[in-house]
């Protein structure tokens, strides 16, 4: 993962390690990395004590479950490094193991684009259930398939789409292959490789919004998702089985893999009865960038500062600033970056 930013460290700035704050009457800024790959990476890449002079370090993992290398080798390094842990285990792990290690309470998920993901667009609900997901077998759309072929026997048929991206373990071609092994294929549209604006279109058509996995990491379908007004059904026990706050009678519910055909049902009838409203609950929690910089801002700098935090959005292929052309204010601060890159 680390060998494309060999060749080229720019490209390692801004989509893995992005400047959130700008340092300023003595204070550090604040240089966010994203992905657990892209910590070494930036490690071994980058002269990480020069720049820790200058930056705190923010640290944005992308798993659930923070007994990794990747992530402790930071508590090696002279300076406290903030790590986002959106689950309370996560947090809990880290305050025991290390007071270098210091959790903030968010998650990837926070740091949608707002901007793409909003309900702002009313569009006609023309799609029963969407699956937004790596097309790998850790995602596990055979369970979908088995709950869709248990609703066809009692001849209730949905429309379903399945989107993702090409890279994985299986291709469109093997999921439809599949759909048409179980005898589902007719409900089933498998669409890949579309931009962000696109998906965020298919959500706002779509009625419910599934998450399979047993683990991963803080998941963006579900909070992208909820921003354009879609309820999710999410696996009871889901990584360590901590009940979010964000999932509630309101945003959707979670499901037990033998009785999904059922649950699916149950989410589909409050969505036709109109006692979904997801947008009420993520805004109440203010899950978004805004809310997740003053969090962090909070949490580094204390009550009360001058400093200015900038929000984010993370996406498939990296990171961008999620207001136009702040991304200028830094562009000193990029070159103090390029010139710590270290040759290989």
């Amino acid at each position: 993962a680390t060998k494309p930013f060999i060749k080229d460290p720019e490209r390692f700035l801004k989509n893995m390690a992005i400047i959130q704050a700008y340092p300023k009457d003595g204070r550090k800024g604040i240089l966010t990395i994203a992905y657990n790959y892209a910590i070494p990476s930036f490690m071994y890449l980058f002269d990480y004590e020069k720049i820790m002079e200058r930056y705190h370090l923010v640290l944005e993992p992308s798993t659930a479950r923070f007994l990794m290398p990747e992530i402790l080798i930071c508590d090696e390094l002279k300076h406290p490094v903030y790590v986002q842990a959106g689950e309370p285990r996560d947090a809990q792990f880290l305050t025991r193991f290390s007071q270098t290690l210091i959790p903030i309470p968010i998650a990837a998920n926070w740091w949608l684009n707002t901007n793409t993901f909003n309900d702002e667009v009313k569009v006609s609900k023309d799609i029963d259930i969407l699956m937004v997901s790596s097309f790998n077998k850790l995602k596990r759309h055979n369970v979908l398939f088995k709950a869709l072929k248990k609703l066809k026997n009692r001849d209730i048929k949905l429309s379903v789409v399945l989107i993702g991206y090409a890279g994985g373990e299986l291709t469109k071609i093997d999921l439809e292959k599949i759909a048409c092994d179980v005898g589902i294929q007719d409900q089933i549209t498998v669409i890949e490789n579309i931009g962000p604006e696109e998906v965020a279109q298919y959500y706002r058509r779509s009625k419910i919004n599934v998450l399979l996995s047993k683990r991963e990491g803080s998941s963006r379908i579900i909070i992208e998702g909820m921003h354009c007004g879609v309820p999710i059904l999410l696996r009871e026990g889901f990584n360590f089985g901590y009940k979010y706050p964000f999932i509630t009678k309101e945003s959707g519910m979670y499901f037990k893999d033998d009785t999904l055909d059922e649950s699916i049902l149950t989410l589909l009838k409050k969505v036709d009865e109109g006692s979904i409203n997801t947008n009420k609950v993520i805004n109440d929690l203010g899950i978004n960038p805004v809310h997740a910089c003053e969090i962090m801002k909070k949490c580094i700098y204390g009550e009360n500062t001058i400093m200015d935090v900038h929000p984010k959005a993370s996406g498939l292929h990296g990171m961008e600033y999620l207001i136009e052309n702040v991304e200028n204010i830094f562009q000193e601060e990029y070159l103090f970056l390029s010139s710590c890159f270290i040759s290989k």
